[in-house]
């Protein structure tokens, strides 16, 4: 399978796939969500649930947090 890497990577989820060197799939698995949707929340096409927005918390150890995505 094809790795997929952020290609213009925007805001705090970008940053942090970015800075952990994670490919959008292996990102994706560390949520529990699908790569699709991790694409589309980098690019702002869709914002996280409450509970997407929480697992993105714990999987990035508070690097982006709950409060982030209300900006």
């Amino acid at each position: 399978m094809a790795k997929r890497k952020v290609s213009r990577r925007r805001g705090p989820l970008a940053a942090w796939i970015k800075g952990s060197g994670l490919t959008l799939t292996q990102t994706a698995k560390l949520i529990g969500c699908s790569v699709q949707h991790v694409s589309n929340l980098i690019h702002g096409h869709n914002r996280p649930s409450l509970e997407t927005a929480v697992a993105i918390e714990q999987a990035t150890r508070g690097a982006v947090s709950v409060a982030s995505w209300n900006k």
